[in-house]
């Protein structure tokens, strides 16, 4: 297995992306320093490919490309302290037929959260629910910070350690949920990167509330849940342009009712 890390365009990223074979693994994210993006982009890729594989060939042509060891790629991609965190999962459950992957997405406060563990609750497969807002609070307090600071290293921290725990997840045959905004299909893209390694189903859950819900929830919520509040209102979802089910769902029902309408819609099973 070759270990490579490379910076580089849209084009490159998207054919290592397509010629990726059963067993590599590849993590990209957009290159800045910033919240604000680039109309032309650079990419991070970080990789492990077979050697003489047409994705290390692509990778390999690249005048970025390094090779590294795997101990590096592992803390550089948040694998090394997505396995600190992994360790706190305990299974007791069904393994399910196949481990599937669903990817919450809604704003902050609606509801997404309380959602994600009625389905862990109510599903007789193994299933991990793997919460940014609780990685978010690690990583926080891992840099001597008593809250989260919702900066872009952060940010980008955070999920590099989710999308590892996907990994985890699914390599040990296990569900998995992602609850996290979401709400743009690049924020989604390496989630699926992730479960399209494993030929993992996919469905996306858009939690949604009316207005009034969402202001009542506001008057009641922590300093940082107005914070992640106000940096999401104004972002718009985006469609899922991939070929996964994208579910709607009004949190303003009672979890009961919610699960109800979930029932055979989900790659997961439910009671």
């Amino acid at each position: 297995m070759i270990y490579s890390t490379t910076k580089t365009n849209s084009n490159l990223r998207k054919k290592v992306i397509d010629t990726r074979v059963a067993g590599e693994h590849i993590r990209t994210w957009e290159q800045h320093t910033g919240w604000e993006s680039s109309p032309y982009p650079l990419y991070r890729i970080y990789a492990e490919t077979f050697e003489d594989s047409q994705a290390t060939i692509w990778l390999s042509g690249s005048k970025n490309y390094k090779e590294i060891s795997e101990e590096d790629l592992d803390d550089a991609v948040g694998k090394t302290e997505a396995i600190k965190l992994w360790k706190s999962y305990k299974f007791s459950k069904n393994t399910p037929d196949k481990a599937a992957l669903i990817v919450m997405a809604g704003y902050p406060l609606s509801g997404k959260t309380t959602l994600s563990r009625a389905i862990v609750n109510n599903c007789p497969d193994n299933t991990v629910h793997v919460e940014s807002d609780s990685i978010r609070q690690y990583v926080a307090e891992s840099k001597g910070h008593k809250s989260p600071r919702f900066s872009y290293t952060e940010s980008l921290t955070t999920f590099n350690i989710a999308h590892e725990l996907i990994r985890l997840a699914l390599s040990s045959n296990a569900n998995v949920i992602l609850d996290a905004t979401n709400l743009q299909e690049k924020w989604r893209f390496d989630a699926y990167l992730a479960a399209e390694e494993y030929s993992s189903p996919v469905a996306v859950v858009l939690v949604e509330a009316p207005d009034d819900i969402l202001e009542k929830r506001l008057e009641k919520a922590s300093e940082d849940k107005v914070k992640a509040y106000n940096n999401m209102s104004k972002v718009n979802f985006t469609k899922v342009t991939r070929n996964y089910p994208l579910i709607k769902i009004d949190s303003s029902n009672g979890i009961n009712e919610m699960l109800v309408e979930l029932k055979g819609k989900l790659p997961v099973r439910l009671n």
